[in-house]
């Protein structure tokens, strides 16, 4: 399985998280980030839309709002997409 894995760029250790353990992921379930598609000078119809319609399902950080993040969240709702939500609690205000 291939999720696609979509996070706000900040605060930063949160995409740090994610990251590196795109980097360092040995598991069965493989994922790709955003950033790693997302080139300068490109929209997100462009690079992560096709990237979430690719995927088996979506890997989502929600601990703080993010219109991108809920936007791709509904995209891939609407392809019947699996998601797998992440909330980070020790972020002050997540949920």
């Amino acid at each position: 399985m291939k999720f696609f894995a979509e996070y706000p760029s900040s605060p930063n250790h949160i995409s740090v998280s994610i990251e590196e353990a795109e980097k360092t992921n040995s598991s069965h379930i493989q994922f790709t980030t955003w950033r790693s598609t997302f080139g300068a000078g490109r929209i997100i119809d462009q690079s992560v839309l096709p990237e979430i319609t690719k995927a088996d399902g979506l890997i989502c950080d929600i601990s703080v709002p993010n219109e991108n993040v809920f936007f791709e969240i509904g995209f891939a709702l609407g392809q019947m997409k699996p998601i797998i939500p992440i909330l980070n609690t020790s972020i002050q205000g997540a949920g």
